[in-house]
């Protein structure tokens, strides 16, 4: 088996069927794109918090101009948000200093926290996806307009913000200069500030570009010298925390609801760091390194930042084995788990079960709130493993409703979820999908 299908077999469906996908024959190229549709999706879910419930509707649009005269350090604050994000349009560039960015910081308030929570996205582009002549505010508008034809919807942002580009003109990869990182974290803020101006609830995550996902190892080629438990615990204490600390300074200045800090998920994180010395770690000593990143970057942050601090989960547990559900993640607010779906509807269920199982036990242990955050049936996803006489559009709507019926019968109920409403192709599924989403705003599960 090739080492891209090995990928692909991890990240998105079980290791029994990866002979399926060998024989097959899928190229590198495709499942790197795959991978890296699947995490852009998570970045639009998580730079926007689309809330519903009893805070469904957004309220107040907050400050009634995006712009005051002068600020205290003399910054000519005549210019809007939305002037510098269409700057960047025309000069990549172009980023405010954060001067600049207090002229509207001042009057920003942090929203409270709603008692249901909806998530909604587009399908993430592909060829036509956030690239360096990316249209940053045209990008935004679409977000805006695709969002507002679901109900109970709030106005989605972009992750992947400016500059794409290295200061030497190749392309952006783990890890950014400090002077690189400062640039995209001011341009991100404006992308906050502006959806906070339209009184919604935001969330802080990271914003690399697409490039970062180029390849299963990215973060390797930017630690070389980590090869082992402790040199990892070395870099992540000296490089990748303090870089957190100041994104957890920004989501204040900014008064953002929620900061999710974590470039992927905790057991993807050390995987991709630690794949030529973590097998070599016991099942218990893979679980206490991640649950000591876990712990020290919640403790680092939770005095830089007042609002939400939520960390994202997935592992595949039929891939990467069921030690994996033993983590604790007590120190953070709030726990958002992920949802690959893939095969026909037994196979579905099977895989559904399997996950919930797992996370009911991190969530049991934690006693933290919980949200589905990002449940995404993508129709390839069902079709590659479907045998033949077997179509996808025949049991779309009823993947969608063994969802949000498993949901519903979990012994801790999630306060929210999130769905990929872009992928849903047929009629029937979209018909129950709006319907779900809507009862679940209005009741919960």
């Amino acid at each position: 088996m090739s080492l891209s299908t090995k990928f692909y077999c991890k990240y998105y469906t079980l290791e029994s069927n990866c002979v399926i996908i060998e024989k097959r024959k899928f190229n590198k190229s495709y499942i790197n794109a795959r991978f890296l549709l699947s995490r852009f999706v998570i970045l639009l879910f998580t730079v926007v918090y689309l809330s519903c419930g009893e805070n469904s509707n957004p309220g107040d649009p907050g400050p009634t101009g995006d712009k005051i005269p002068v600020n205290n350090s003399g910054v000519d604050c005549n210019k809007t948000v939305e002037y510098f994000i269409k700057d960047l349009d025309r000069d990549i560039n172009s980023i405010p200093s954060w001067e600049q960015i207090d002229c509207y910081t001042e009057n920003l308030v942090r929203k409270p926290y709603p008692s249901t929570v909806i998530m909604v996205a587009e399908r993430p582009p592909a060829e036509d996806g956030p690239v360096n002549n990316f249209g940053v505010w045209d990008f935004l508008q679409k977000q805006t307009a695709y969002l507002k034809t679901w109900p109970q919807n709030e106005v989605s942002g972009l992750a992947m913000f400016p500059p794409f580009l290295s200061t030497d003109g190749t392309s952006s990869f783990y890890r950014e200069s400090a002077e690189r990182w400062d640039e995209k974290m001011r341009a991100n803020a404006l992308n906050a500030i502006w959806v906070k101006q339209q009184g919604y609830r935001v969330r802080i995550t990271n914003f690399y570009p697409p490039s970062y996902f180029d390849q299963p190892n990215w973060w390797k080629l930017h630690a070389q010298n980590v090869n082992s438990a402790e040199t990892f615990l070395n870099w992540w204490r000296t490089e990748y925390i303090p870089e957190r600390k100041e994104l957890a300074k920004l989501a204040e200045r900014i008064k953002a609801e929620i900061l999710m800090p974590w470039d992927i998920e905790p057991g993807h994180f050390v995987r991709a760091f630690g794949d030529a010395w973590l097998s070599s770690l016991s099942e218990s000593e893979q679980i206490s390194l991640v649950q000591t990143m876990i712990d020290e970057l919640a403790a680092a942050l939770r005095p830089l930042f007042s609002g939400t601090l939520s960390i994202i989960i997935y592992d595949s547990y039929a891939a990467f084995g069921q030690h994996w559900d033993q983590i604790n993640v007590s120190a953070w607010d709030q726990a958002n788990f992920v949802f690959f779906t893939q095969g026909n509807l037994e196979f579905t269920e099977q895989y559904l079960d399997r996950q919930l199982e797992g996370y009911m036990k991190i969530i049991q242990r934690s006693n933290i709130p919980w949200i589905a955050q990002e449940v995404t049936v993508d129709g390839n996803n069902h079709r590659r493993l479907l045998s033949q006489g077997e179509t996808f559009e025949a049991i779309e709507e009823d993947i969608y409703r063994m969802i949000f019926k498993k949901l519903s019968e979990q012994p801790v109920k999630p306060v929210g979820i999130g769905i990929t409403t872009g992928y849903i192709e047929t009629p029937g599924a979209e018909s129950y999908v709006r319907s779900a989403l809507s009862n679940v705003a209005a009741g919960g599960f």
